[in-house]
């Protein structure tokens, strides 16, 4: 399945999708655990990808 029809994204995933370093995105998940566009899998996090393009929207402006 092509990345971009993917409903979660691991995070490995997602740094490559939204041209995020993957330090950068481990830091977004640590600052907000309980964000809506994160599904956790036991103590592994996944990126809810439509989610996670409206928080990149409206939040970050420079990366």
């Amino acid at each position: 399945m092509p990345i971009w029809r993917k409903y979660i994204l691991s995070v490995q995933e997602a740094s490559e999708y939204f041209h995020i370093g993957y330090k950068k995105l481990r830091k977004i998940i640590d600052e907000h655990p309980d964000a809506d566009f994160i599904l956790w899998n036991g103590t592994r996090p996944q990126i809810k990808r439509k989610l996670f393009e409206q928080y990149v929207d409206e939040n970050l402006t420079a990366i």
